[in-house]
């Protein structure tokens, strides 16, 4: 990919128009064509058709190429100790009472607060057997599909991201053929890259037990809102940084009953409730819903908790343009 950065390579055609970086095009050794089809938005880097693929958003499709952008090594979205760590465990990904199997029963309530919260922002459709129909979600950090499956199910078009190739092969080899499934999609991208195509943008966006595994959390939030579309829902699920946490989170759950992997998590990378309002109030979201969640291991079951204390989940929208201009002519005023 010619060594560049994703900053260096978020070229659009829109049509058959071009976009050109000078330096790029003088070092690329194919040359720059445009190409179109039906109902389709094309994306570029310094590829041909015959090398992109197609991302399908709702009803909306996006071609891009199929090599991956290089990256700097200073990613906001992805750990790659954290990556290989994942990796390891990606064989037992589908093995409800394997090692994962705490994100599995963490489903049953998970899908019903997103479904929920989703409809009432105006989003599908109750009254139907698919209510999801017609929602565009992007899952970051998706593993292999636990949480996109079901929601595929429930007829939202869901692109499912994760930085693992071996998990990602799982992910795929799980969905196969199934008719029902055929809106759920699996990239090996990371967030950046979708971020700096620049032109898709999703109804929702979920990172489930992600945000605790990043490198920076609050880019991570920045970035998840920068690829929603205005009034768009960013559903979050993680770990408080208490005591407790560590006490049950890490040193009975990985170290005494082994239900979770050791070393999964860092208790130094848990975030708090007051610092996920202060990354959101920065990314210009609004903080709709939190509500703390408990697992009794013994029967691998997750129940609705008043206290935060441990794990949490929260709905967020992002500022309706009209909001944003309304804050911005204040702050005029102000002035």
């Amino acid at each position: 990919m010619l060594g560049v950065t994703c900053r260096e390579c978020h070229h659009l055609i829109s049509g058959t128009k071009y976009t050109a970086v000078p330096k790029l095009a003088a070092a690329a050794s194919v040359s720059l064509r445009s190409f179109s089809t039906k109902n389709t938005q094309l994306v570029w880097g310094l590829y041909p058709p015959e090398n992109t693929r197609a991302i399908k958003v709702g009803s909306k499709r996006t071609r891009v190429a199929n090599v991956r952008l290089q990256h700097s090594q200073h990613s906001s979205s992805v750990s790659e100790e954290e990556t290989e760590r994942f990796s390891q465990l990606a064989k037992n990904w589908w093995d409800t009472k394997g090692s994962m199997k705490a994100l599995h029963s963490m489903n049953k309530l998970r899908v019903p607060f997103i479904r929920d919260n989703l409809l009432l922002q105006g989003h599908g459709n109750s009254h139907t057997s698919k209510p999801l129909s017609g929602v565009s979600i992007l899952e970051v950090g998706c593993g292999a599909g636990i949480l996109s499956e079901p929601l595929s199910r429930l007829g939202a078009s869901v692109v499912g991201l994760d930085s693992s190739k071996e998990v990602l092969t799982v992910a795929k080899s799980h969905r196969g053929n199934d008719t029902e499934l055929e809106d759920l999609q699996y990239l090996d991208f990371w967030l950046e890259d979708i971020v700096a195509l620049g032109t898709l943008k999703f109804d929702c966006v979920i990172a489930s037990e992600v945000i605790e595994h990043v490198n920076n959390p609050e880019d991570f939030i920045k970035m998840c809102t920068n690829v929603l579309k205005p009034g768009g829902s960013l559903f979050v699920s993680t770990i408080n940084q208490t005591q407790i946490s560590y006490l049950l989170g890490i040193f009975v759950a990985e170290k005494i009953l082994n239900i979770v992997p050791k070393g999964t998590h860092d208790w130094n990378k848990f975030v708090t409730p007051t610092e996920v309002n202060g990354f959101l109030a920065n990314a210009n979201c609004h903080m709709r819903k939190m509500i703390g969640m408990r697992y009794n291991p013994l029967q691998d079951k997750w129940t609705w908790s008043s206290d935060k204390d441990i794990n949490y989940i929260f709905h967020a929208t992002k500022q309706l343009e009209d909001e944003a201009l309304d804050e911005e002519n204040l702050e005029a005023v102000n002035v």
